[in-house]
């Protein structure tokens, strides 16, 4: 893994599916011995959910107005 990338440049990149196999496995260990960084992806993923989900509401409202 890149040590210059933040914690959430590297969750980023985990949730692309942008990691080599090296970063994704040191990715994944991290997850399961660091707690902090572990509730860090969860925040970032939930985060990501919650914007997916109000933009598909958005477009659904839109479509529902035509």
């Amino acid at each position: 893994m890149d040590s210059s990338q933040t914690p959430t440049e590297l969750i980023d990149r985990y949730l692309q599916n942008a990691l080599d196999s090296d970063e994704r496995q040191a990715f994944e260990e991290r997850c399961k011995t660091d707690e902090a960084f572990a509730e860090e992806v969860r925040k970032q993923v939930e985060a990501e959910y919650t914007v997916r989900m109000a933009a598909k509401e958005a477009r659904a409202s839109e479509l529902n107005a035509l």
